[in-house]
């Protein structure tokens, strides 16, 4: 890389501006070596050494002033001392800049207030004049670390590819694909973490594909990153051949992770090539268009636009992109490597050319969309600067996040906020995407899942393991809840006295000891449990993975509150808060926690009741959770609704459990029963296809509070906002991994067992299975579980003439007894009679038989506690009886000491409203059967 420079010398004054190779120039001046502008302005290109030197010094580290900025800045110049607000015009020579876009550092002092300070002056030539941009203090010149070596590429088979060194040939192919900064993005090792408590993990987006087991990771070096993507010479046809190549040779599907505009040539070559890609993670890729296109085009000398924005926190950004680029100059010029600063100076660079010029929404949006079957992940970062008081959104320094999460079904956003007054260069930058810890970790974890999709954590009685195809590859010596990190390489397990880290790559695991801890979620690089559980002080406390280092403990909850750990989307872990007395049946809460400890406004979840099982959606693009409520803590709960909450519009919307007996809106306002009072549902999570499945049994409670099953324990699928059955079980849990094996949790034993091509049995008494956030990235349709019996959901508890639910006239009484729909709590019954009684919802309902009969012959009720099939309410009056059968509501008067009864008559059956004595218009007694059997049996008369 050449350098050549420009030194402006007014006085005391030095303005550098610089040029870079590679056949773009960026800031360069007007070459008019020697003559004399106005104020003894002269333009002199560097001609030795020391004035290299000095060019050097200049070009340090631009930040703003410690405390408030300055407000006018005192120039050195020939003409004297001038004092210049910040924004105002300096040196004005139109004569000399005919055209904008020039950027220059002045090495100055500044005032502010009685103190002077050397300082370094960012400034913007316009047509009329200079605009001063940025004020720092003067920086010494960094001593940049020399660049890591990245991994060693080796060619490979197929053209315009080289094997990363630590691949394995034969392995599942996995395709990077690199930006406009080329390879030396995939290879930087430069990582950052964007979180101050953890460690970068320093090393390169190649290195860690590459070292997935059973991965072989190439990189793309076809096709020139330099231009869009569907020119012949282009990224675009060189990922085609590529992944043609790869898929080919492997005899299976292609996993890609594409990095900026690579995710842009991605998606023009996987669109006519669905069945050879198994899976795309995509980092930064600007699908709405970038907005550093027209920064970059501002700094470019020969198609200069002016640098104005529509928004004034679009301007403050803008300005902020321009003192990134000067200090990047200074440093790339300098060191002349493929170090941060020389990437992104190299994105820059591309975008003022045939990119650049391509790159607008409308050539984006005209690209084909992504193919239905191909699962997607698109990351992003947003870097947050605070500069004096205000807060400006960078997104990642060339494309908002809007744009890079444009359209997406499955994504993440990372963030990392600074103070621009310290920081010596702002993270979360665009070339740097491909080094940052998290948005590599979620590349890693949905490659890795494409590699290995049947890893699965058990929590059994005592112990707590990881398996894969069947076989046990981690243990934990106690149990607990599991969660896996982002990048699916480590599984942390919680216990009530101890936390430990499972890594699946080296076999090892770490424990510490945490007093009181349960449940657990990792978030970014940081594990959260809650300690001191069932105590009178609870916090949730942070720890970095792999080290177990505790990084954080904060208050969140005392002896009345009970708090859980449920998953996490982003950077954030979210928890459920039980508050009050009794602790499961008050209010719950969910409350969003961001990595830097800062907890969100508590999301309001149910006023009455607890979370009976809860998935967040890792890669959500609204973070959205599917929580199932309970409304009591009775021994026999009764269950409210299944809901789908979006925790960052904080919205709910209800969840249709009508196929397994849940009331309808309709039914619930009309006080319909469905012979369901309880519903516990478990495991809720994403499946290999896609969608969200679930573990429910349901049933009913007696006046005892005891449970008559009515639903077995079976598995259910989410359809949009409504559940279907999809087998009936009996069953606990289950994933299922299509023609690989399927796991399931059996629902008398509790007992794990694997069925694939070498079956397998693991321990009894599991409580809970769990699968990498990875896993929940793939839209596989054949590992969709395959479907068995359906469980039919009980019809609605209205009294028909010929009985109720499945208490009806004729049905057989020992079946019924078989089943516990009938219990004989009253032995014998009256004379000549069989009387028996109804269990759960229809422990109301008693049941009479003739003399010798096995059948149903009679059904009554002494209050009418359900509705009617014709729409009467329970707890009817009579006027409510008139309205609504009209002339079929009858007339009958029963023993003369007993007030009249009315009846409505279908089939050859009646259902006769008994009337309260003392209120002639309530209803308080309702009789099924045949009419001339009611006739006789009413207030169990005649026959019995």
């Amino acid at each position: 890389m050449s350098k050549r420079g420009w030194l402006l010398i007014a006085g005391g004054i030095v303005v550098v501006l610089a040029l870079i190779g590679g056949g773009v120039a960026l800031f360069a001046p007007r070459g008019d070596g020697g003559q004399q502008a106005e104020a003894g302005i002269v333009v002199h290109q560097i001609a030795d050494a020391g004035e290299q030197d000095t060019y050097d010094a200049a070009g340090g580290a631009i930040t703003a002033l410690g405390g408030e900025k300055a407000d006018t800045v005192l120039v050195e110049g020939a003409t004297g001392r001038e004092l210049v607000p910040q924004g105002s015009k300096v040196m004005p020579d139109p004569a000399t800049w005919k055209r904008a876009g020039r950027v220059a550092t002045v090495s100055t002092t500044v005032s502010n207030g009685s103190a002077k300070q050397a300082a370094q002056v960012t400034l913007l030539g316009t047509d009329d004049g200079w605009r001063v941009l940025e004020v720092a203090p003067a920086a010494a010149k960094p001593k940049p670390s020399p660049p890591k070596p990245g991994p060693t590429l080796t060619p490979a088979k197929c053209p315009g590819t080289q094997l990363v060194s630590t691949g394995k040939p034969g392995a599942a192919p996995v395709l990077l694909v690199p930006g406009p900064d080329g390879v030396a993005g995939l290879q930087a090792s430069a990582g950052t973490s964007g979180v101050a408590a953890v460690a970068a993990d320093n090393t390169s987006l190649a290195a860690r594909i590459a070292a997935i087991p059973g991965v072989a990771a190439y990189v793309l070096t076809g096709g020139d990153p330099t231009l869009w993507v569907d020119d012949p010479s282009g990224s675009g046809p060189a990922v085609g051949s590529a992944i043609d190549c790869l898929a080919k040779a492997a005899k299976r599907k292609v996993a890609v992770v594409a990095v900026s505009t690579g995710g842009l040539a991605t998606r023009w070559a996987v669109a006519s090539r669905a069945a050879s890609v198994g899976v795309v993670a995509t980092i930064g890729t600007p699908y709405d268009g970038a907005y550093a296109v027209d920064v970059a085009r501002t700094l470019r000398a020969d198609r200069p636009t002016a640098l104005t924005a529509a928004k004034p926190a679009d301007s403050r950004r803008d300005v902020l992109l321009l003192a990134q680029a000067m200090r990047d100059l200074a440093a790339c010029s300098k060191d002349n490597g493929p170090e941060p600063a020389c990437r992104r100076m190299a994105v820059l660079t591309a975008l003022t050319g045939p990119l650049g010029d391509a790159l607008h929404p409308s050539s984006v949006r005209a690209l084909p969309a992504w193919p239905k079957g191909v699962a997607v992940l698109q990351l992003a970062a947003r870097a947050k600067v605070t500069d004096g008081k205000q807060v400006v959104d960078l997104g990642d320094g060339i494309t908002t996040v809007d744009s890079a999460l444009a359209g997406a079904t499955r994504s993440t956003v990372h963030a990392c906020s600074i103070k621009a007054r310290v920081a010596a260069a702002i993270p979360c930058w665009h070339s740097d995407l491909s080094v940052l810890t998290q948005t590599v970790d979620d590349a890693v974890g949905a490659v890795r899942a494409f590699a290995h999709p049947t890893t699965t954590a058990y929590a059994a009685e005592s112990v707590a393991n990881v398996v894969e195809n069947g076989v046990v590859v981690a243990k934990a010596g106690h149990s607990g809840g599991v969660a896996f990190s982002a990048d699916g390489r480590y599984a942390v397990v919680g216990g009530y006295e101890k936390l430990t880290v499972l890594d699946l790559e080296s076999a090892t695991k770490k424990s510490v000891a945490c007093s009181g801890c349960g449940g657990v979620a990792v978030a970014g690089r940081l594990a959260y449990t809650v300690a001191g559980r069932y105590t009178a002080a609870q916090t949730l406390q942070a720890y970095a993975l792999p080290s177990l280092r505790k990084v954080s403990s904060a208050p969140v909850g005392d002896s009345r509150t009970y708090v859980t750990p449920y998953g996490a989307f982003g950077d954030k872990v979210v928890l459920e808060r039980l508050g009050g007395s009794g602790a499961r049946s008050t209010i719950s809460d969910l409350v969003v926690v961001g990595a830097d400890g800062v907890r969100e406004k508590p999301f309001p979840l149910y006023r009455s009741g607890g979370a009976s099982g809860m998935y967040v959606d890792p890669y959500s693009p609204q973070g959205s959770a599917v929580a199932l409520v309970q409304a009591s803590s009775s021994a026999c709960s009764g269950f409210v609704s299944a809901l789908a909450v979006d925790l960052t519009a904080r919205t709910v919307k209800p969840l249709d459990g009508s196929a397994y007996g849940l009331p309808t809106p309709k039914q619930l306002s009309a006080g319909t029963r469905t012979g369901i009072d309880f519903v516990w549902m478990t495991d809720v999570h994403r499946g290999g296809d896609g969608r969200v499945y679930a573990s429910a049994r349901a049933g009913a409670c007696d006046e005892e509070l005891s449970q008559t099953p009515v639903i077995p324990p079976s598995l259910w699928r989410l359809d949009g906002t409504k559940w279907v059955s999809v087998d009936a079980g009996p069953l606990s849990a289950e994933r299922s991994f299509g023609k690989l094996g399927r796991l399931r949790v059996g629902s008398t034993d509790s007992a794990l067992t694997w069925t694939g091509p070498a079956a397998a049995s693991f321990e009894s008494k599991v409580s809970s299975l769990s699968s990498p956030p990875g896993f929940a990235v793939f839209a596989d349709a054949s590992m969709a579980p395959p479907s068995g019996k359906k469980v039919v959901a009980p019809e609605p508890l209205v009294v028909r003439p010929d009985g109720i639910g499945a208490l009806k006239v004729g049905a057989s009484v020992p079946s019924l007894l078989a089943s516990g729909v009938l219990t004989t709590s009253v032995p014998g019954g009256p004379r000549n009679c069989g009387l028996y009684l109804g269990t759960g919802s229809l422990s109301k309902v008693w049941v009479l038989t003739r003399e010798g009969v096995t059948t149903i012959q009679h059904l009554g009720m002494d209050q009418p506690y359900f509705p009617t099939n014709a729409g009467a309410p329970a707890y009817p009056k009579l006027s409510d009886l008139k309205k609504i059968y009209g002339s079929a509501l009858k007339q009958h008067q029963g023993k003369p000491e007993t007030k009249p009864s009315w009846y409505v008559e279908e089939g050859g059956n009646i259902i006769l409203f008994q009337i309260d004595y003392n209120a002639p218009d309530q209803v308080n007694g309702i009789h099924m059967g045949t009419k001339a059997v009611v006739f006789n049996d009413q207030l169990l008369g005649g026959l019995c």
